[in-house]
């Protein structure tokens, strides 16, 4: 099979055009949803984000919160606008992000399910998780 060079071109052109919406994300908004375990909801304690891009640039959320009942059990919640902080419009360069951070503080624990992390084009990186944070940990994930 042979391109001529106007079908080359074209192709060309749509890869480059693909390539420059993927370099032009950043965030818009972020949702975290609470498992569905009976001690899985945080009423006391705090959420800390920290978020890398394959840049190896970072943003931080500190005590994330908004004017809704946040991280009750079974439920999303969705983070944008100055709830963001430092990541708001945060750059993800290829759509990447090379590790988000969870970092708990206060004296209740939370389990998140998920992390999604929205971009201007309206796709998102989702970045699961599971497990309970308590006692000042972390819980570094991979998203996808």
């Amino acid at each position: 099979m042979t391109l001529s060079f106007a079908s080359l071109t074209v192709l060309v052109a749509m890869v480059a055009l693909t390539l420059g919406q993927q370099e032009g994300l950043f965030i818009t908004s972020i949702e975290v949803k609470t498992a569905d375990g009976f001690y899985s909801s945080m009423t006391l304690g705090f959420i800390d984000i920290e978020i890398i891009n394959k840049d190896v640039e970072i943003c931080r959320i500190s005590h994330l919160n908004s004017d809704e009942n946040d991280f009750t059990q079974n439920q999303i919640n969705e983070f944008d606008g100055s709830d963001l902080e430092e990541c708001r419009d945060f750059p993800l360069p290829g759509n990447e992000i090379a590790l988000l951070r969870l970092i708990h503080s206060g004296p209740d624990a939370w389990t998140p399910e998920w992390v999604r992390v929205y971009n201007n084009n309206g796709t998102f990186l989702e970045c699961p998780d599971g497990a309970e944070i308590d006692n000042s940990e972390t819980h570094d994930l991979n998203c996808a």
